[in-house]
């Protein structure tokens, strides 16, 4: 004449996720959904190992925090992100979301369920980024600058003295760049170069890039520089430039050195003289 109910406490688990860039809390991924993975068990799974479920969780923010997985049997659970086969993206692996790599890691990605408390995972996607933007600037002495008429042109090279091949997994720039004055009065004009993108796969390398006049006549004197043809005297400076990227509290740093300044400078200055004749005329 008994009637017996037997009742079981479960439990749940709660995923963090925060996108962070450059050591700063970040909204770039917003709107974009991760996959989290349950892996069930005392022991860390394999890299191979493939999740007992899964959850997509929505970023709406730099932190976003979700119930992931609720009603569980009360015990020790793995949690990670996990790639498009379910298997586990790590600690230090790294993995592709939108336009951008990011780093991933988890503060503890093992939890233990002792009651109906949720208990918390946190994961972290973080990236590390950064730029430099060369330019070349022209002074045209006693002319005004004309519209496409003196040319700079942007390249990589292999050392800080324009020798070498550049390594494959450095190339940042698979063919010089040129840019050209556009102005049509005044004698100076600073012309911008397209920006040179960094990314913590690039920390310790070092890039090397030359800046020089081109479109010069051809009949300039190899002493004198200068023209006949359009009395000009060009400028044919070669100027160097090193950038090293190093990391420093989760941000990238973009260090540039001009090797004719010795600073940071990233502006190569060239300068032109436009050059009179006297002509004689004997009776």
């Amino acid at each position: 004449t008994l009637a017996k109910f037997g009742n079981k406490l479960l439990g749940s688990i709660t995923v963090t996720k925060n996108v962070v860039v450059n050591g700063e809390g970040s909204d770039e991924l917003v709107g974009e959904t991760i996959t989290i993975g349950l892996f069930p068990g005392d022991e860390e799974p394999d890299n191979d190992a493939v999740a007992d479920d899964t959850y997509e969780l929505e970023i709406k923010d730099a932190t976003t925090t979700e119930t992931a997985f609720e009603n569980l049997e009360l015990g020790t659970y793995y949690v990670y992100e996990v790639d498009e086969n379910g298997h586990p993206i790590k600690s230090g692996a790294t993995t592709a979301i939108g336009e951008h790599v990011y780093t991933v890691s988890e503060d503890t990605p093992n939890v233990t369920l002792t009651s109906a408390a949720a208990e918390n995972v946190e994961i972290t996607n973080a990236r590390e980024e950064g730029s430099v933007t060369f330019s070349a600037q022209k002074t045209y002495t006693n002319g005004n600058l004309k519209d496409k008429q003196f040319y700079f042109e942007l390249s990589q090279v292999g050392a800080a003295d324009g020798t070498g091949e550049v390594p494959a997994e450095n190339v940042k720039l698979a063919a010089a760049e040129e840019k050209a004055t556009e102005k049509t009065e005044g004698t100076v004009q600073t012309v911008d170069f397209s920006t040179i993108n960094f990314t913590q796969a690039d920390i310790g390398k070092t890039f090397y890039f030359k800046i020089v006049e081109t479109h010069i006549p051809t009949d300039i004197d190899p002493a004198t520089h200068i023209s006949p043809s359009d009395h000009i005297r060009y400028d044919v400076s070669e100027h160097y430039f090193t950038v090293t990227i190093t990391s420093e509290n989760g941000a990238l740093v973009v260090t540039k050195t001009a090797q004719t300044t010795g600073d940071g400078n990233t502006l190569a200055k060239f300068g032109n003289k436009l050059l009179g004749s006297i002509t004689v005329t004997k009776n």
